[in-house]
């Protein structure tokens, strides 16, 4: 599609019956709105590939029942919001293709370990891989590409067995 102009028109959806939102590919601008409790139901929320910009707002981490988060290639800047870590239900996180910064949060690792697929790539991310990302048994995709991070590689990334095995993740959600 083509369309344009903010998205705060989202806060005026009530009732928080939506389970599936998609505006991706389109020309969007400016910042998410902090309404995002008003979807509680959402479970896969796709605004990649348009210009949105600024901070993630609080209120994502009251998306609880949030499978897919895919903000891939848009301008989302500063750290991630901490109460991303309340989003335990989620598979796939990618973030990718924004200027995110501050170190890679430990609180992926320890919170969300249903997650699939861990895409940060092409951000500002700084400092070394957590060790907690080996706490993630069900890892098959990890893109920490084109940040700033340095260190070695965490050996206990080799344990994570799941990256081993073909199929069991639908690679359409990321």
């Amino acid at each position: 599609n083509k369309f344009s102009g903010g998205i705060s028109f989202i806060c005026q959806a009530v009732g928080g019956l939506l389970s599936f939102l998609d505006l991706s590919h389109n020309s969007l601008t400016g910042q998410l709105p902090d309404c995002l409790w008003h979807f509680n139901q959402l479970e896969v929320l796709n605004l990649g590939h348009n210009n949105l910009f600024g901070r993630l707002p609080p209120s994502i981490g009251s998306l609880i029942n949030l499978s897919v988060l895919y903000l891939y290639k848009n301008n989302f800047s500063g750290e991630l919001p901490l109460s991303l870590k309340n989003c335990t239900s989620l598979k796939s996180l990618n973030l990718g293709a924004n200027k995110f910064s501050d170190n890679v949060p430990v609180w992926i690792g320890e919170n969300l370990s249903g997650l699939y697929v861990v895409i940060l790539r092409s951000n500002n991310f700084f400092g070394t891989i957590p060790l907690q990302l080996c706490q993630l048994p069900n890892l098959q995709v990890l893109d920490l590409s084109m940040n700033n991070l340095h260190g070695s590689i965490p050996s206990c990334l080799s344990n994570l067995t799941s990256m081993l095995h073909q199929g069991g993740f639908s690679q359409d959600v990321y």
